[in-house]
């Protein structure tokens, strides 16, 4: 399977091959930014705490499998002032 990466470097006009699509999807037909999907929130300090570290730590992986990308909260250097 070829990734995204080697798509951009090898063509100049690209076609989104079929893996790539999710049919399972309804297509926006807005641009109200308040109608798109939020991306999954990590809290960091989650991921240090022995009581929430292993649902953070799955939720993390779940972020980086269906978004590849997620968001941070909380600083993990200000938990130990």
């Amino acid at each position: 399977m070829i990734s995204v990466k080697e798509l951009v470097e090898k063509s100049t006009k690209i076609t989104i091959p079929q893996n790539f699509i999710r049919l399972d999807q309804e297509a926006s037909t807005t641009s109200d930014p308040s109608t798109f999907p939020t991306p999954p929130i990590i809290d960091m300090s989650r991921l240090l705490s022995p009581q929430y570290s292993r649902s953070e730590l799955l939720k993390l992986h779940s972020a980086c499998i269906e978004w590849g990308l997620f968001q941070v909260t909380r600083r993990v250097h200000n938990l130990y002032q």
